[in-house]
């Protein structure tokens, strides 16, 4: 590689072999809003597995509790799980993501209020502690062929959508470095 101070020479043609041609994204429309793009990631097939397997893991932890209809222990419905998501994704933007719980949901005014605004703590919590990817009851018998059982439906899906969806280009910056591709 020979560095110079001057850009490259404008004389000779550029070999075909580096120049990235982009490949053709889907196009959204100008006025998406960023959850209509979010939802194309986690799809509505995603949060319905989410869901339901969150909810049967809720329902094993209710057996466990004399007080059945205690409002932290009811299921979860789609517009929760946003919710929730949202929250976590808000905790790492804002560098919370390893802040503890009741820190988060503070009253000092140390907290954030938009959490407490959303639910409550121990509705946090409880949703933390439930949430599932997968089946339980079939997951032992899955791990035998996928270490990763746990998650691997979900994450093939999110892959899948991904790969549709998310077209890379040749700017792409990937963990604070720039990787050279074609």
């Amino acid at each position: 590689m020979k560095w110079s101070a001057e850009g490259p020479s404008r004389t000779t043609r550029t070999p075909a072999h580096n120049i990235v041609v982009p490949s053709t994204a889907t196009d959204f429309p100008p006025d998406s809003s960023s959850s209509q793009l979010f939802g194309l990631l986690i799809s509505e097939s995603i949060k319905n597995k989410i869901i339901s397997f969150t909810n049967q893991r809720l329902e094993m932890t209710r057996e466990k509790y004399k007080r059945r209809n205690k409002p932290e222990l009811k299921n979860i419905d789609a517009l929760e799980l946003d919710a929730f998501i949202g929250l976590l994704i808000f905790s790492a933007v804002f560098k919370s993501n390893d802040e503890d719980i009741n820190a988060l949901f503070a009253t000092d005014g140390t907290g954030r209020d938009i959490f407490r605004a959303v639910m409550s703590k121990e509705r946090f919590a409880m949703i933390l502690l439930s949430l599932r990817f997968d089946d339980a009851s079939t997951r032992d018998q899955r791990k035998q062929t996928d270490v990763a059982t746990a998650i691997a439906d979900i994450f093939s899906e999110f892959i899948a959508n991904c790969q549709k969806y998310y077209k890379i280009g040749e700017t792409t910056t990937i963990d604070e470095m720039l990787v050279s591709f074609r």
